[in-house]
C-alpha cells in the first residue's frame, strides 16, 4: 500500500487584512440546475429546507443536552434513568419510541 503524497503547505494570512480589502470576492452564480448521471435536474433540495433540517438537527441536539444534564431525583428514579449520562439518550429514545 502506497503513502498518499502529504497535503499542499499554507501559509496563514494575518487576521488584519480580512475583509479590509476595497477588492470584492469573485462573482458566483448559484445553478438552476445540475447533471445528474445524463440528465439535467433541478436543484433537489432548496434553502429553506435546508434551514429547516439544520433547525431540527438543533432541536434534537438541545433536547439531548438537557436529557443529558438532568439530575437523579426521586421523581426520576422511579422511572429507573439510568445513571450513566452517556446512556440517557438511548432511554429516553426508547420512552419516546413506545409512546
Amino acid at each position: 500500500m502506497m503513502d498518499a503524497p502529504p497535503p499542499p503547505s499554507y501559509t496563514a494570512q494575518p487576521s488584519s487584512n480580512f475583509g479590509d480589502s476595497d477588492v470584492p470576492p469573485p462573482a458566483y452564480t448559484f445553478p438552476t440546475t445540475f447533471n445528474i448521471g445524463s440528465k439535467n435536474a433541478p436543484a433537489l433540495v432548496h434553502t429553506t429546507q435546508l434551514k429547516g433540517h439544520l433547525a431540527l438537527l438543533h432541536a434534537f441536539a438541545a433536547l439531548r443536552s438537557q436529557v443529558e444534564g438532568l439530575n437523579e431525583t426521586d421523581e426520576m428514579k422511579q422511572v429507573q434513568m439510568p445513571a450513566s449520562k452517556e446512556r440517557r439518550w438511548s432511554w429516553f429514545l426508547g420512552l419516546a419510541v413506545e409512546r
